[in-house]
């Protein structure tokens, strides 16, 4: 087998996958299964599974949403998946379940400024309808929807 996809794709990567399937599978406590929803999620990622990630994800969030990294699961999954503006909205919410997280507010403040330089461009050449949408022009990148939503998360202090 070719492991050389990604950096980060290695033989262990899908072992590990396997065998959090396998448990998952014998373990009826649901607190139980958010870890190792958990644990698959951060290897299917590994493995550029970002769909697969995300719905494990999604499944932990379920299971047990009171916990920080069921958060910050989905939004590492919401990344991968280009999805920033839903990614930081996770980082935020892991971050009032539990303050005090450094890299989780690291990767929350590298979002929120690599957003912010989307919007600065964004701004910059505004389309046509600006701000009323929907936009109709040739300008259609990024849409105007996202940069309302990115802005109103830029607003938020670290």
């Amino acid at each position: 087998m070719n492991y050389s996809l990604s950096p980060y794709v290695s033989p262990w990567g899908l072992a590990h996958a396997g065998l959090y399937t396998k448990a998952l599978k014998a373990q009826p406590n649901a607190a139980q299964q958010a870890v190792l929803y958990s644990n698959r999620s951060a290897s299917l990622l590994k493995l550029n599974k970002v769909a697969k990630a995300l719905a494990d994800a999604e499944e932990v969030i379920r299971l047990k949403p009171e916990w920080d990294k069921a958060w910050t699961r989905r939004a590492s999954a919401r990344e991968a998946a280009g999805q920033r503006d839903e990614a930081l909205q996770d980082y935020e919410h892991a971050l009032e379940l539990k303050g005090g997280n450094a890299e989780v507010a690291a990767k929350a403040k590298a979002l929120r400024q690599a957003l912010g330089k989307l919007v600065a461009s964004f701004v910059s050449k505004p389309p046509a309808c600006w701000p009323t949408p929907p936009c109709t022009g040739a300008y259609q990148s990024p849409p105007h929807w996202q940069v309302h939503a990115t802005t109103s998360l830029l607003n938020k202090k670290n």
